[in-house]
Parts: C-alpha cells; sequence; structure tokens
C-alpha cells in the first residue's frame, strides 16, 4: 500500500463535478483506492462516497492505493488528483 496527502485547492472543495472526474481517473487504475478526510474514508471509485467526505477547500486528504504496480500507478493518480482538485 502506498499513500500520499493533498491539499484541496479548489475553492469550492470536493464537489460532484470533481468527484465524477476523480472516480472516471481512479477507475481506469484498476486498483483499489480510499480516500480519507477528517476520520471519513471513502473508495475513490464511489461518487456519492467522495461527496459524503465533505472535503472543503483547504483540507487534506489521505489517498491510498493498493494493488499491483501500485508504486508505478500512485504517479498517475498524484497527476489526477492535482489536476482535478
Amino acid at each position: 500500500m502506498v499513500t500520499f496527502t493533498h491539499k484541496i485547492a479548489d475553492r469550492n472543495g470536493l464537489h460532484a463535478r470533481n468527484a465524477l472526474r476523480l472516480v472516471q481517473g481512479a477507475r481506469t487504475l484498476e486498483h483499489q483506492i480510499y480516500v480519507v478526510c477528517k476520520g471519513r474514508r471513502a473508495d475513490a471509485c464511489q461518487v456519492i462516497g467522495l461527496m459524503g467526505l465533505m472535503a472543503r477547500c483547504g483540507d487534506e486528504l489521505v489517498f491510498s492505493i493498493e494493488g499491483p504496480q501500485e508504486k508505478e500507478r500512485v504517479k498517475e493518480l498524484q497527476e489526477l488528483v492535482e489536476e482535478v482538485l
């Protein structure tokens, strides 16, 4: 398992549009990906779960990725997160 953190820069926080883009990208990686914010945990492939985090601008998200070639895939995930959030 590989983890990294990301601070939300989008002034609207983690809203429906960027949550959907995150889910679409996470599903292409074909790994188990979770996001934690303020003690809440969500599957990165579930829009409703991500929205349930209620993450706002400035909140820190902790991403964890697990699966084959996770060290290579974490870079792709980081690029996606930076682009979307």
